[in-house]
């Protein structure tokens, strides 16, 4: 039978393309549709693979696998608790596109390389000879560190993590524990990688040039005290989906080869 593709883009979301561009490449190939997330009729749709959003959330996710038609395929970010026992109970086969390495490293890569044009665009300067902060040195934080370096920045990575730390010995980087940020007021960009609660605190707000851009790329809405941000006067930004909203041709590339990959 051949496959017939359902792609569900939030009504809202105007930012991520990513959708859009992953349907101009499918319908090459395959018959392909993209409907809003309010879409309630699913009627005639019972053979189709339905591709779900990232930028969901929670309870909208778990109100859309309930509505989805029983049996189906599904690919998309990882379910929540709700989301799982209600696709377990409706027989939904889901796949977490999230769990593939492969897709996570062409995200993180796409990820850092965004983040790259949001530090340049925010702080109106060269990469150059910047200072930039870096909190966590994982797959989005190990690309990001190099292309900074790459550009002439001047790179320190802040992190708890020992292998992260002992790999940053090895590699010559300069880095910090987490909590160790006696200089942190030197740094025109900080980037969070980490998900946890005021990983940037108003205590470490109250310290930054009057000029510092922060960058929020972690998931989680609280990874930066926000209202002490805006009370200081500082620029900032959760920027989620940066894939989907920089670079959305290369998004879409790499989620149709994660997909074909899982339907192989």
């Amino acid at each position: 039978m051949e496959k017939r593709f359902i792609l569900i883009t939030p009504e809202q979301t105007l930012l991520d393309k990513r959708m859009a561009r992953l349907k101009e490449r499918l319908e090459k190939s395959f018959k392909t549709t993209l409907i809003p997330d309010s879409q309630l009729d699913f009627q005639g749709m019972e053979d189709a693979i339905f591709v779900l959003p990232f930028s969901l959330s929670p309870s909208r996710t778990t109100s859309l696998i309930a509505q989805l038609p029983e049996g189906c395929r599904t690919f998309g970010g990882a379910l929540n608790d709700d989301s799982s026992v209600i696709a377990h109970e409706r027989h939904i086969h889901h796949t977490d596109l999230l769990s593939d390495e492969q897709f996570c490293q062409d995200n993180a890569h796409l990820t850092a390389e965004a983040a790259l044009s949001l530090i340049i665009s925010s702080t109106e300067t060269s990469l150059y000879g910047m200072r930039c902060a870096v909190f966590g040195y994982g797959r989005i934080g190990k690309r990001l560190v190099r292309m900074l370096l790459s550009h002439g920045a001047t790179v320190k990575v802040f992190t708890t993590n020992k292998d992260e730390l002992a790999l940053l010995s090895k590699n010559s980087i300069a880095h910090s524990h987490l909590w160790q940020r006696q200089d942190i007021d030197t740094f025109t960009n900080i980037t969070n990688t980490i998900p946890l609660h005021h990983v940037i605190p108003r205590e470490t707000l109250l310290v930054l040039d009057a000029n510092a851009y922060v960058l929020d790329l972690a998931s989680g809405s609280n990874n930066v005290d926000w209202a002490a941000l805006k009370l200081l006067g500082l620029k900032g930004e959760h920027a989620t989906s940066l894939p989907g909203r920089i670079s959305p041709v290369s998004a879409a590339a790499a989620m149709e080869k994660a997909i074909l990959k899982h339907l192989s």
